[in-house]
């Protein structure tokens, strides 16, 4: 079934030049989903009661008249909502995070319901728990990714219905779907190299804790969050520059990323000694839409073990040392070593750069005396915005001694 709705306003379109912003809403009333989970398979079958289906919908039609009142007037937003006849089957991991409903998962609703150039925005709304108490374990209300190839060019979202039939509180109950889908639109617009606050960081730019929400956000989406001696955010010349829809129309395809290098090779480590690992990564939607990139140090016993990586959305590199399970993180060039058992990487001379299609990273790593005497399986993995990711490859042998 598909409803399309227009907002509860009046916009006098011969007075002010109004961006129209397609949107579309995907409800799924039941979930049966199969996932690993510290190790142990788990199968979650829920479904949405009719109470839980009328709050979420009494929520959603809010938010096309707020997005047109928090942007003072610059958007109208322009809403569908389909009830697909089938459950989420399936997630995607966020590592400690839990798991979300990523563009992949519902990929084929996606295609059928908004093919290449039809909106700006999806918005997936589910359940993840059961009357019993059972539940995907997903840390968060809403997770985004900016519009883009993987969801045929448009922003994703997906927020889960409050748990055990709750309601959806405050004087904003919609404020989660402006909060996530601004994720979206400031996405886009950093795309075409403006500017844009961190939503997330209302604080940064003087707000109040309790600005944090409709203040900021109307700022953020009218141009008005202060930012030295000017003004940044979504401007009314910004909105009417482009929407999604129509600056991806001419891709169509996520092409899943591969890892294409890794030097050193095959050899010998020495303990206590710097080395340069360079490891390049491809993606051919851009190197900009690889969100993690991985390299794991595998070793016979597993608690002499590591696992690095870099995150590019939060400019990070991550040490994960599994003899004693600390994660570990600094920002790449900072003077700060990160010391595990296995290995220390200094930041300070870890690289990062990107070109084209391609992303390159350079670790400064030195291997402690834990790790004498281990011989490493070296493989790699890399991770793009909508959550697509290949196997593991093994790149390499490494022996430390």
């Amino acid at each position: 079934m598909v409803t399309t709705l227009s907002p509860l306003i009046s916009i006098n379109r011969a007075s002010a030049a109004v961006t129209t912003w397609r949107a579309l809403f995907l409800v799924y009333r039941s979930t049966d989903v199969t996932f690993t989970w510290n190790g142990q398979t788990q199968r979650v079958r829920t479904s949405m009661s009719s109470s839980d289906l009328q709050k979420a919908l009494y929520v959603i039609r809010r938010v096309p008249s707020t997005v047109y009142n928090w942007s003072r007037g610059n958007t109208y937003l322009s809403q569908t909502i389909v009830y697909p006849d089938h459950p989420i089957s399936s997630v995607t991991s966020l590592g400690a995070n839990g798991f979300w409903v990523s563009p992949l998962d519902i990929k084929a609703d996606i295609n059928k319901y908004a093919p290449q150039g039809r909106y700006d925005s999806i918005f997936v709304i589910w359940r993840l728990d059961t009357d019993s108490g059972k539940r995907v374990p997903s840390l968060g209300w809403g997770w985004t990714v900016r519009p883009g190839p993987w969801a045929n060019g448009a922003g994703y979202t997906t927020v889960n219905i409050p748990q055990q039939h709750g309601d959806w509180l405050g004087r904003y109950p919609e404020q989660i779907f402006l909060h996530e889908w601004t994720h979206q639109v400031t996405g886009f617009y950093e795309q075409l190299g403006y500017r844009m606050p961190n939503i997330d960081r209302a604080s940064d730019y003087g707000y109040s804790r309790e600005e944090a929400g409709q203040v900021f956000l109307s700022d953020v989406l009218s141009g008005r969050v202060p930012y030295g001696s000017t003004y940044i955010g979504v401007k009314p010349s910004i909105w009417a520059s482009s929407t999604p829809r129509y600056l991806y129309a001419a891709q169509s395809t996520n092409y899943l990323p591969r890892v294409t290098s890794l030097t050193p090779g095959t050899g010998t480590s020495y303990v206590g000694r710097s080395y340069s690992f360079t490891a390049t990564y491809y993606d051919s939607n851009g190197a900009k839409n690889i969100n993690k990139a991985y390299i794991k140090f595998q070793s016979s016993y597993y608690n002499r073990s590591v696992k690095i990586w870099y995150n590019q959305d939060k400019n990070k590199i991550y040490m994960k040392d599994l003899s004693n399970g600390v994660l570990y993180s600094a920002v790449p060039g900072k003077d700060v070593v990160l010391r595990g058992n296995i290995m220390q990487i200094n930041a300070r001379y870890t690289t990062v750069s990107l070109s084209g299609n391609q992303l390159t990273i350079r670790w400064s790593i030195v291997f402690e005396p834990r790790a004498d005497n281990n011989n490493y399986r070296v493989l790699a993995s890399v991770r793009d915005d909508s959550g697509a990711y290949p196997d593991y490859k093994l790149m390499a042998y490494r022996y430390v001694r």
